[in-house]
């Protein structure tokens, strides 16, 4: 993406946001620092609305090399701001500051170089103003501070330092994206799933994020090694070793067989990339001789046959070397399988012996003359509960009287009747007439196998 392009993209976002309106952009562009005192309201919407675009700018990926940061040099941020009629943020050292001061950006400067983990110090106000104060910065070697009390964005001339700002809020998504893509690979059971060497662990984020930029790789390592404890980090030599902590190594301080395993697998990279690159050389090669072959004429047979020999005499070379290589590699990744198996056997065994302790500790724990008393005493007590209930049931009989049940059931009975109406003889005649009246007039009725014209007609259309 050119620089041209980039600027027309992020003029884009700036007219399209609506803290951005046309109305205050004059006001949003100009140096409005006296604002803080003389228009308190109009200062905090300012900031708000710049904390806002700075935000959505670097989660955009608008912004170059990085997806959690903003930087004031490559390329130059005021310039990329900058809208025609406004020009250039002109306070864009105040906002920085300010953006730095309410922790909603962390200057790379000062985060790298931080011993104790950000996570404590973004939540901690005094810790977090030790951090920012002139007496910590000259500590780092930060002189250009000069004799200011707090961070500054800008240098003595009023221009802004070279400096990355992180998103704090967005570091902390993303972070949390990764690790549980990460906790997914190293809980598969085998021990050389937490253990990396950089450029393995670069390559391994790399396939979960195709954009990630290094920059963006070393904030998010000093996050999950610094900040959130998750892995170790060891620098040797030659090597950086990184261990992550698994659901069976709690502990996950790197061992001398955890520095094995990892240049084990280091090696394993460095030889899939070489034979790589001979596998291509083989096909490149290949691909020259055909052409060549193609090519010839009689004039020059003879000088093509010798470029032939001394290409089919190098791709003979270079094939008995990808041979060597590939049959190290068989034997380098086996060992590896076997070291995952070894650890699997072991914490199998460990798992078992464990198991086994407990088990005989809880079996030790119980006598079998006390289970046979326990019985004993549980029959004893279902017995008494049984007599319980009995005495119960026959004490509550000794309050009814059948007497006095019989009585209210003849009272019963006695309503009943009472509430029946006579049947009326004059109704139950008339019903009886109309009865045989209805069987004489279906006597007198005629059925016959003929259907009239109409009907037929009817069903002959059917």
């Amino acid at each position: 993406m050119t620089e041209a392009s980039t600027e027309g993209k992020i003029e884009a976002v700036i007219r399209s946001n609506p803290h951005f309106p046309k109305s205050r952009l004059n006001s949003l562009y100009s140096n409005f620092e006296n604002l803080k005192h003389l228009n308190p309201e109009g200062f905090e919407a300012n900031i708000q609305a710049w904390s806002n675009l700075l935000t959505g700018l670097i989660q955009s990926g608008i912004l170059r090399d990085s997806q959690l940061s903003i930087n004031t040099f490559n390329p130059n941020i005021s310039q990329l701001l900058a809208i025609p009629m406004y020009g250039q943020p002109k306070g864009l050292g105040t906002i920085l500051n300010e953006l730095v001061q309410r922790r909603i950006l962390v200057p790379y400067s000062l985060y790298s170089s931080a011993t104790d983990s950000f996570v404590s110090i973004m939540h901690d106000s005094m810790k977090f103003t030790d951090y920012i104060s002139p007496g910590k910065w000259l500590q780092w070697g930060i002189q250009q501070l000069g004799l200011a009390s707090t961070f500054t964005s800008t240098n003595k001339k009023g221009e802004l330092s070279k400096e990355i700002y992180i998103s704090w809020s967005i570091l902390c998504s993303v972070g949390q994206t990764f690790i549980n893509r990460i906790q997914k690979e190293i809980n598969l059971g085998t021990r050389s799933s937490s253990l990396f060497d950089k450029v393995s662990f670069y390559n391994f984020m790399k396939s979960i994020d195709p954009g990630l930029s290094h920059t963006d790789f070393d904030i998010l390592l000093i996050y999950f090694s610094r900040d959130l404890g998750i892995c170790k980090i060891k620098q040797l030599d030659s090597i950086t070793c990184i261990k992550f902590s698994n659901q069976e190594d709690i502990n996950n301080n790197l061992t001398d067989e955890d520095i094995g395993i990892i240049k084990l697998k280091s090696t394993i990279t460095a030889i899939e990339i070489r034979n790589e690159d001979l596998e291509k050389k083989v096909s490149t090669m290949s691909h020259n001789m055909k052409v060549l072959l193609k090519n010839r004429n009689s004039t020059n047979e003879t000088g093509t046959n010798i470029r032939l020999k001394n290409m089919l005499a190098t791709r003979k070379v270079i094939i008995s070397s990808l041979e060597k290589s590939s049959s190290a590699l068989g034997q380098l990744t086996t060992t590896l399988l076997k070291i995952n198996d070894a650890t699997s056997n072991k914490n199998i065994f460990d798992s078992l012996s464990k198991s086994s302790k407990v088990l005989n500790a809880l079996n030790d724990s119980i006598n079998l003359d006390d289970v046979d008393d326990l019985h004993i005493e549980l029959e004893e007590g279902y017995d008494k509960t049984d007599k319980i209930s009995e005495s119960l049931a026959s004490g509550s009989k000794a309050y009814t009287n059948d007497e006095e049940l019989e009585n209210e059931l003849d009272k019963l009975y006695e309503e009943e009747s009472s509430n029946v109406k006579p049947v009326n003889s004059k109704e139950t005649n008339k019903t009886e007439d109309d009865d045989s009246e209805l069987i004489r007039k279906l006597g007198d009725m005629k059925v016959t196998d003929e259907i009239p014209n109409e009907e037929r007609r009817q069903l002959e259309a059917l």
